[in-house]
């Protein structure tokens, strides 16, 4: 029974994240917010709030290696499982310049929290740095959005004309409510696993809470890549596993110290860097991801997935 609450815990939150997200972006419509706060702020972050409600969850009940475990199985799933998938299906041509700031961005976030890991704990200074690098990566696209357009197609989800204000702050009060609900219905649930089936911390945050948290992002991914929109793909991957890492990462050290031991520090942080230098190859070196390197992805990924199973 508990695998069912925790499966409805994540759907509440996703419906409540989804629902808060379309009533903050005509809520920014109406009050004229600027086109970049709508594409990066309510947007960006506002996809990113399930996986930030549960990682913050874990920091506060102690569960360090949840909640890094549950960052660097999300980045491995989206890095190497879904753009392997992605691959398979059609070839990936990656504009370097286009995102060329956000491979480098990745890459320094990574490297930060391997520094984190190796001591053993996500301090509040390690957090405070993890923030700065995500505040540094906000003013370089806010003076890149100053120079195109940023359009916001989410926002064209809920039409204006219908969106009363009335209907905009229930969407954002009952969006805000169902997500925290589905939070604490969530963690409810994932203690009673842990308890009841004896897992390990770092195969809960590894497998299950980032198979579980990655299920919208390969949706819009897996669709994105059928329609032929590569690039939406492509960035969508690369954006939110450096959000993942700054942002989810530096909220929940700033509330309480995450404490790291186990295979985290000895295996899972080393595959991801190794997965992060795997996408920078594909990116500088060969420019796209053929059926070829989409089997190196997949074949990379299940050799992780065959070593998760050794530690449940």
């Amino acid at each position: 029974m508990a695998w069912v609450w925790l499966i409805l815990g994540m759907a509440a939150m996703f419906f409540g994240a989804e629902y808060l997200v379309r009533g903050t972006c005509r809520l920014s419509a109406r009050l004229g917010w600027p086109e970049f706060c709508v594409a990066v702020l309510v947007i960006g972050l506002g996809g990113c709030l399930p996986e930030l409600v549960v990682t913050i969850g874990a920091a506060a009940r102690g569960l360090g290696d949840v909640a890094v475990g549950g960052v660097i199985g999300a980045n491995l799933i989206a890095i190497l499982l879904l753009l392997g998938l992605a691959g398979l299906i059609r070839t990936l041509d990656i504009p370097i310049g286009r995102y060329k700031s956000y491979m480098i961005f990745l890459g320094l976030a990574a490297a930060l929290l391997t520094l984190m890991v190796i001591d053993g704990e996500v301090s509040r200074i390690g957090a405070f740095a993890l923030l700065l690098l995500f505040g540094g990566f906000l003013l370089r696209e806010y003076l890149s959005s100053r120079k195109q357009v940023v359009i916001c197609l989410s926002c064209d989800l809920v039409p204006t004309i219908f969106m009363t204000w009335k209907m905009i702050w229930l969407y954002i009060g009952m969006g805000g409510l169902v997500l925290i609900v589905g939070g604490h219905v969530f963690f409810d649930a994932l203690m009673e696993i842990l308890s009841q089936y004896n897992l390990s911390q770092a195969f809960v945050g590894t497998f299950v809470v980032a198979m579980a948290t990655s299920m919208p992002e390969f949706i819009i991914t897996l669709m994105a890549v059928k329609n032929n929109k590569t690039n939406i793909a492509f960035g969508n991957i690369l954006g939110s596993s450096f959000i993942r890492i700054v942002l989810l990462l530096g909220l929940a050290g700033i509330i309480s110290p995450l404490k790291i031991s186990g295979s985290i520090q000895t295996f899972d942080i080393w595959v991801l860097l190794m997965a992060v230098g795997l996408l920078a190859w594909s990116m500088i070196v060969r420019k796209k991801i053929t059926k070829q390197d989409a089997f190196l992805y997949l074949g990379a990924y299940g050799v992780y997935f065959a070593f998760l199973l050794t530690r449940m």
